[in-house]
């Protein structure tokens, strides 16, 4: 090991920095031999200041993984089973790409998360986790229940391809984050939150009345977004970059606890 007498100072820096670890769920994948993650998720979190970490989905290593990590970043993917949001799907057809595997590694891991007051971000997907460990519920199908809710599906447009806005709530954390009323999003989904949920605010409805974000009241740092904010930081889009860095100063410890509108 070098002596840090000899080290400069830059490097000093380094060697006495601790990046915050998040632990980044990984995406479903259709070989049993390969753990995925898309790449935005990565740098998203590392431009923000985080250390990035891949968890596959090891029911086995939950406890460690909800231990030893500062964050945890809930992405998106297909349909969780409905029944962990109490519901039933009478038509499977409806739904996309289930994984059984992934969907009681997340639901674990959120439950702990929540019980251990880790900071989260909830993508899409990890959204509405938020919502159905709350007690909440999902519309299982968009465009079957409402069809007028098309430009919410856009999965053949590039990944930043922004697809409609939404009204940010005030007095919400995501308000105070973001400092804008309205953002231009991309959407990639054709489920959405019904129900927040116990303790769990909508901060963000787009037009046609879709919940777009959710937060945890009861919890330093919980918020969810239906849309890709991912994709859009690393285009350095200010409201999604903001968005990571909230993030990644509360996974660190430095984020002052939110001043916020109170939910049921």
């Amino acid at each position: 090991m070098i002596p840090s007498s000899r080290l400069r100072p830059t490097a000093l820096l380094v060697v006495a920095r601790k990046l915050p670890v998040i632990g980044i769920v990984a995406g479903s994948s259709t070989d049993e031999r390969t753990t995925i993650c898309r790449s935005a998720y990565l740098a998203a979190v590392s431009r923000a200041g985080g250390a990035p970490v891949v968890l596959p989905h090891l029911i086995e290593t939950v406890q460690a993984y909800a231990s030893g990590c500062d964050g945890l970043l809930f992405t998106g993917g297909g349909d969780f089973d409905p029944r962990f949001s109490g519901q039933l799907c009478h038509d499977p057809k409806l739904l996309r790409k289930t994984d059984p595997v992934r969907d009681q590694f997340e639901f674990t891991l959120m439950r702990l998360a929540d019980q251990m007051q880790t900071p989260v971000l909830g993508v899409c997907r990890g959204m509405q986790w938020m919502a159905a460990i709350r007690g909440g519920n999902i519309v299982l199908d968009l465009p079957s229940e409402f069809p007028s809710t098309e430009r919410h599906a856009m999965w053949s447009e590039p990944p930043d391809h922004l697809a409609h806005s939404v009204h940010v709530v005030s007095g919400s954390h995501l308000s105070a984050i973001v400092g804008e009323t309205r953002l231009n999003v991309n959407s990639r989904h054709h489920q959405s939150v019904r129900v927040p949920g116990l303790r769990t605010l909508s901060s963000a409805i787009s037009d046609d009345g879709v919940i777009e974000a959710i937060e945890w009241t009861d919890h330093p740092f919980a918020i969810g977004v239906q849309w890709h904010p991912e994709d859009l930081a690393v285009t350095g889009d200010a409201a999604a970059t903001r968005l990571f860095e909230a993030f990644i100063s509360a996974a660190a410890g430095l984020a002052p606890a939110p001043t916020r509108i109170s939910s049921a």
